[in-house]
């Protein structure tokens, strides 16, 4: 399916983010290229085949081209088709000299396995998303898109920081059934979180009644203090 995998340390690095809308119809390209492309649909439709496989990525569809993949179109890209593309560098998980594995959401949850995450997790981005008018992640690319047009001198210090959070973003997205990733919640909380969380919130309750009953007391003596004779 040519997947695009990545290491959970590794930052990509935006070449073009841009916004056009299609003004004469034509056929897809026929080439491959060194770069991954991000595309997402605003309006209309995007047939590509790309190795042999035929994807038609339709109006709040995302897709990811993966570089060095042979694509092309057979079919009319028409005139009004409107889309958003992102250029982008990122190190294959295979190019990594260490092994990895695949990263788990779990991991997240055991603090001991952080920093062993940063360096050997492996995360995969699905091939394609749908249903994403109105996300966030719609808005995310068109503040993107915004921001690579601006005359911001220091935005190449935080293109890639906001194009990473977008990934992480298409990546959380296969967890949910949800459209949006804002909406996103946890299905099931574990028991024993749930018990700590009871002994915490106890905990704090009484920590604030004895701090209540202490200012209480204060506010008493301050004020038998005022009354006391000069």
């Amino acid at each position: 399916m040519n997947q695009i995998s990545y290491r959970l340390s590794d930052i990509p690095c935006v070449s073009i983010a841009d916004q056009r809308i299609v003004t004469v119809s034509y056929k897809h390209l026929d080439r491959t290229r060194p770069f991954h492309v991000l595309l997402y649909v605003l309006k209309g439709q995007i047939p590509i085949i790309e190795d042999n496989t035929e994807y038609i990525i339709g109006q709040g569809s995302l897709f990811f081209s993966k570089k060095n993949v042979h694509h092309w179109g057979e079919r009319m890209i028409k005139a009004g088709t409107s889309l958003i593309f992102v250029h982008f560098f990122l190190p294959d998980a295979d190019e990594a000299d260490i092994p990895c594995e695949e990263f788990s959401p779990q991991f997240s949850l055991e603090r001991r396995r952080m920093a062993f995450d940063y360096e050997h997790s492996l995360i995969t981005l699905p091939k394609m998303l749908t249903n994403l008018n109105g996300s966030e992640i719609e808005y995310k690319l068109q503040e993107l898109v915004s921001y690579y047009n601006s005359d911001d001198v220091f935005k190449k210090l935080h293109l890639n920081v906001m194009f990473a959070e977008i990934l992480a973003d298409c990546y959380q997205l296969q967890f949910s059934n949800l459209n949006t990733v804002s909406d996103m919640r946890v299905e099931e909380i574990p028991a024993d979180m749930k018990e700590k969380a009871e002994e915490y919130r106890a905990a704090l309750l009484e920590a604030v009644a004895e701090t209540e009953q202490m200012l209480n007391v204060y506010a008493d003596f301050c004020e038998k203090s005022l009354c006391m004779p000069v």
